[in-house]
């Protein structure tokens, strides 16, 4: 929001939010990616000591990437507003 309220005093705001959220969508579209990758590789995993360590640090990593994932989608939804 501190960017958009900067952007807003500056001359060509617009094309500025516009690169802005196109930033944003790739970002997203990487982590959705990321995600469904990580998830599909969770399913592949035998049952061993290995694999459950395995399985931790992605399930981990998907964690982290959802959580990335909702305040890119909030960042978005803000620049949205604006155009």
């Amino acid at each position: 929001e501190s960017h958009v309220e900067v952007y807003e005093q500056q001359p060509n705001m617009l094309n500025k939010l516009s690169r802005q959220e196109q930033g944003i969508r790739k970002k997203i579209s990487k982590l959705e990616n990321d995600i469904a990758l990580w998830e599909n590789n969770l399913q592949f995993f035998a049952r061993s000591k290995t694999a459950d360590k395995l399985k931790k640090d992605f399930s981990s990593k998907i964690d982290k990437a959802q959580k990335e994932l909702e305040e890119l989608k909030g960042q978005l939804k803000i620049i949205q507003k604006i155009n």
